[in-house]
């Protein structure tokens, strides 16, 4: 036999010798628990709507405040023209 897969065995006896005796039922028990209560698929679908829903409220609502901030600094920059005209207009 190999000494790898000497060491292998060793390996396996040391790790199964740490084990608790039932533990393999256990996971098995466990597995089988959990399975029937798996998500269905009206769950996955309602996540993923109200993810969908999450998602499209924060973008519109970082998209009207890029255009509300874009429009007050267009209308800062049509008073400074206005005001430059009107300065002008007075002087003449």
């Amino acid at each position: 036999m190999k000494t790898e897969l000497i060491a292998w065995n060793q390996l396996r006896n040391k790790a199964a010798a740490q084990l608790h005796p039932q533990f393999a039922q256990r996971v098995m028990r466990a597995a089988r628990m959990s399975a029937e209560v798996a998500p269905s698929l009206l769950s996955y679908v309602s996540l993923s709507a109200a993810t969908l829903v999450v998602c499209f409220s924060a973008l519109t609502y970082v998209h009207n405040v890029s255009i509300a901030q874009d429009d007050m600094r267009q209308s800062s920059d049509w008073q400074q023209v206005l005001s430059v005209d009107e300065e002008s207009s007075i002087l003449q």
